[in-house]
């Protein structure tokens, strides 16, 4: 046996480089294969039966430099980042993950609940016909909403709560974007994530929603019955307000407008810093500029120079806040469905399409006939 392995060895060591050198380019991870399979023969022969007749064995040129290049250590920004170089979860992001879809799981089983409920209470009542001329309710629809006519005569809280309508339903796909960025830090919208129309849409509604809401805030504090002329303030346009929920409100929408800037300002810093660019990530040091970021860049550049698995773990962070802020309103306007401040931003549109009247006149007028 030792002589037959000492003659293999040697036809190995002496052809076995030849056999694999004339193989095609297309083939170069075959030959690779090949010659590392050789290499470990030949040692194994050597430790195990001495092959005498062998003195040393060396491997190819090419497949030396191969063994060289895998043992020297790697200082790519992959391999410092936790997240890539482990290729799994962190303990953070396994933590905020089952933490953030746990409260949404809860949130949309009782918001359906809820919301299931609300339904049949409004089968109960007599059916009115509210389903006639479409078109004009249609038109009326879209000249309340897009026009706030209802609050012409508050122009700088019709300005500001349209800005702050508005942001809440453009938004929303922002709120889908951090789930994604719980499992993936660089993480974008299939598509339409790094389009830029889209994120200037995004990051202007995000800072006008945020000054709109800065703006509603000052002016109920502004005009709180506490400063009203009138018995207990009874002049003011607040009174009688449910303050707790105005205030949640309130607060709901600006910490989720600060999440979303934050969010663009951490993507930023790490695109410039490379965190995505040829390590599986969305990003690239080319995207971190005034086309992808022309209202968060100037802002990303406070992070400039943190390290790329701090930056990851800040934006989990924020994600993860991001999403618990928004359904613990959706918790909370499930556990409260008579919360009118929070309901109407979902119910308005079907409040004003079924008026009374298509043209959207007022209804002060004689009592209708009662229906029973």
């Amino acid at each position: 046996m030792g002589v037959v392995g000492g003659w293999l060895a040697r036809l190995l060591v002496n052809h076995g480089g030849q056999a694999t050198a004339n193989i095609g380019p297309r083939y170069a991870r075959l030959q690779t294969a090949t010659e590392l399979t050789l290499y470990i023969f030949q040692c194994l022969l050597i430790r195990e039966q001495g092959a005498p007749r062998i003195r040393s064995v060396r491997p190819t040129p090419r497949l030396a430099a191969i063994l060289v290049t895998a043992a020297r250590p790697h200082n790519s920004l992959s391999a410092r980042s936790p997240t890539r170089r482990l290729g799994r979860m962190t303990a953070l992001q396994i933590v905020a993950a089952v933490v953030s879809l746990g409260v949404t799981a809860v949130a949309v089983a009782l918001l359906v609940k809820t919301v299931v409920g609300m339904v049949a209470t409004f089968a109960l009542g007599q059916p009115d016909n509210r389903g006639d001329d479409k078109g004009a309710r249609t038109r009326t629809l879209v000249r309340e909403f897009l026009g706030h006519t209802r609050m012409s005569r508050l122009p700088v809280v019709a300005v500001a709560h349209w800005f702050t309508m508005v942001s809440f339903g453009v938004l929303f796909f922002t709120l889908l974007n951090a789930f994604g960025q719980l499992f993936k830090p660089d993480f974008a919208l299939p598509l339409i994530g790094h389009f830029p129309p889209f994120e200037w849409v995004t990051e202007f509604f995000a800072w006008a929603g945020m000054i709109g809401i800065l703006v509603l805030i000052g002016i109920r504090q502004k005009h709180h019955p506490r400063s009203a002329p009138g018995e207990g303030g009874r002049r003011s346009r607040f009174f009688g307000s449910t303050w707790w929920q105005a205030y949640y409100v309130e607060f709901t929408i600006l910490g989720v407008t600060l999440c979303i800037v934050t969010l663009r300002a951490l993507e930023y810093a790490l695109a410039k810093a490379g965190g995505g660019a040829g390590n599986g990530g969305t990003t690239s040091v080319s995207e971190a500029g005034a086309l992808h970021y022309p209202l968060t860049g100037w802002l990303g550049e406070m992070f400039t120079g943190t390290e790329v698995a701090t930056l990851e773990n800040a934006i989990v962070v924020v994600a993860a806040v991001k999403i618990l802020i928004s359904f613990a309103w959706i918790i909370t306007i499930a556990l409260v469905p008579t919360m009118g401040v929070a309901w109407h931003r979902f119910l308005a549109f079907f409040n004003i399409f079924f008026k009374r009247h298509a043209d959207g006149r007022t209804s002060l007028a004689e009592l209708q006939p009662i229906m029973v």
